[in-house]
């Protein structure tokens, strides 16, 4: 069996895999809901052959892999938009603040 189950049963690992596919799913734009209306029937199914079990869970480390990665790349892209038309006295302002902020922490030390 894999790896990291080594130390849990098939049913905690695949109970460990589901939280964190809900944890990326409330944190995500895809929402809580939209990943556990396809995940809860997947991970129904009874699975007893141990290589197949395998399988499923390196299928599903994957899956929760690539929806880390969409959610960076969401939130990059959402940071990218919201400063990449920002008016030059904006940036400029948030400059300031920044550096206000590096003084008052040094200040502190």
């Amino acid at each position: 069996l894999h790896a990291r189950m080594s130390h849990l049963s098939s049913n905690a690992y695949a109970r460990q895999l589901y939280k964190q596919l809900i944890h990326i799913g409330r944190s995500s734009f895809l929402g809580a809901n939209y990943i556990r209306t396809r995940a809860k029937p997947q991970f129904m199914i009874p699975i007893t052959d141990p290589q197949t079990l395998d399988k499923e869970f390196k299928k599903t480390e994957f899956i929760i892999k690539e929806l880390e990665a969409m959610a960076k790349l969401h939130k990059y892209r959402q940071l990218k938009h919201k400063y990449d038309h920002a008016p030059d006295d904006v940036i400029q302002g948030m400059i300031v603040e920044l550096d206000r902020k590096v003084q008052e922490k040094h200040q502190q030390d």
